[in-house]
């Protein structure tokens, strides 16, 4: 367990933002998280790095961006491909995974760990998690490797982009049963796949692109990517070796691995001014909001 002092849960004022007391038992709960995926990938030999918002605060604030409620990490597709195989039997009881291998009805590319499914304010767990009874979860964004071959490359993406296309197109309420058998049809001419029709639409596609996104292995790659953000930003790609040279730094009262060259991605993913603070706060900050709702109900306010 992560020690965090009595006046860390104090309402604090960070780069002129109010950040309250839950919040703050918020993100020690799920450092908490963090520090057992770690333990997991520790045993394993898995690498994992600080990613998105959460490298960011840790290079710029040592800990949370002032107004961001979550944590954000990365790993290359073949170490969280052993994450899940070791994570789903060594993570505390109540934790869960969610991924399309492990959940059948989970419809999202990026991986989720959650220390529960339920909210509770039962002892034990406001005790381990600092007085915080909501699901906290941290976001896992897999790394795919990209051919070395440049047709290939831009074959490979522009196929998952044409999948995750279809999603958007079939999920419109104005399109026709005709239309989406059309989209149906074009997917499996393309990928010489046959679509699995007893799962919903969307949960079959999204399968279908994330088998395509993860085709490449270390072995055939120099880079890698996340390829539903390469699909619009197409300077996302980075040499494979950076996120094995990883040194930790602070964040809050721990510390978190990043890539060693960590301001070479800060500046591809956020800009060469990525250190100036910009506020971005996002429409459903806290992330708790509809949880608190429930939580009001269970104890009678």
């Amino acid at each position: 367990m992560a020690v965090f002092p009595d006046s860390y849960f104090e309402t604090e004022i960070r780069e002129g933002f109010e950040v309250q007391s839950m919040m703050k038992r918020a993100w020690a709960g799920q450092i908490e998280v963090m520090e057992e995926i770690r333990k997991v990938c520790e045993r394993h030999n898995i690498k994992w790095f600080a990613d998105y918002g959460t490298l960011l605060g840790a290079v710029r604030h040592k800990g949370f961006i002032p107004w961001d409620d979550d944590i954000d990490i990365g790993m290359k597709r073949d170490d969280l491909q052993n994450f899940i195989k070791y994570g789903k039997d060594e993570l505390p009881e109540e934790y869960k995974i969610l991924c399309m291998d492990l959940e059948p009805e989970y419809d999202s590319l990026i991986v989720r760990v959650v220390n529960s499914t339920t909210i509770s304010d039962d002892e034990a767990r406001m005790k381990k998690y600092h007085g915080c009874p909501y699901v906290l979860g941290i976001d896992i964004f897999p790394l795919d490797y990209l051919s070395r071959d440049k047709e290939e490359r831009e074959l490979h993406i522009e196929v998952v982009n044409i999948i995750l296309g279809a999603i958007e197109n079939v999920a419109s309420p104005d399109i026709s049963k005709e239309d989406v058998d059309d989209y149906i049809r074009q997917v499996e001419q393309l990928t010489g796949t046959a679509i699995d029709r007893t799962v919903p639409l969307k949960i079959a596609l999204l399968r279908l692109a994330e088998k395509l996104c993860s085709i490449y292995g270390p072995e055939d790659a120099d880079e890698v990517a996340g390829i539903w953000r390469l699909i619009w930003q197409n300077n996302f790609h980075f040499p494979k070796e950076w996120f094995d040279d990883l040194i930790e730094i602070p964040f809050e009262t721990v510390t978190v691995p990043v890539p060693r060259e960590y301001d070479k991605i800060l500046r591809i993913k956020f800009g060469d001014n990525y250190m100036t603070p910009i506020k971005e706060i996002t429409h459903n900050y806290p992330f708790y909001k509809e949880q608190d709702k429930i939580i009001q109900e269970m104890r009678g306010n």
